[in-house]
C-alpha cells in the first residue's frame, strides 16, 4: 500500500521535481531579454516538463545517486510525476497553439 504524505510535502515535491525556482528564473530572464511575457510563461511549462521527464526516467538511478530527490525520497510517486510531465507538455502545446499566434498577430 502506498504511504500518503501531507500535502506540503506534496507540494514541495512536486516544486523540486520541477526545478520550479531555477525555471522561474531562466524564464524571468528570458522576459528581460524578449521583453514578452508570452514567450517566457510558454518556455516555463517545457522547463518544467523537461525538469519533470528526467526526474521520472531517472527515478531508479536517483534511488542512489540522488535519493534526496522527489521520486526516491517518496515525495511524490512515479504515477504522479507521469501525469505532472504529461499535464505540462499538454500545457505547453496549448499554450503554443492557442495563445502565441494571438499574440502574434496583434503586432
Amino acid at each position: 500500500m502506498a504511504q500518503s504524505v501531507s500535502p506540503l510535502v506534496f507540494i514541495s515535491g512536486l516544486l523540486q521535481t520541477t526545478r520550479f525556482y531555477k525555471s522561474l528564473f531562466f524564464c524571468l530572464f528570458l522576459l528581460l531579454l524578449l521583453q514578452s511575457i508570452t514567450y517566457s510563461i510558454g518556455s516555463l511549462f517545457f522547463l518544467l516538463y523537461s525538469y519533470s521527464l528526467n526526474d521520472y526516467i531517472d527515478a531508479n538511478k536517483d534511488t542512489v545517486g540522488h535519493p534526496h530527490r522527489a521520486i526516491p525520497s517518496g515525495k511524490i510517486t512515479r504515477t504522479q510525476s507521469a501525469l505532472l510531465f504529461i499535464s505540462l507538455l499538454i500545457i505547453g502545446i496549448v499554450w503554443t497553439i492557442v495563445v502565441i499566434p494571438k499574440f502574434i498577430t496583434v503586432f
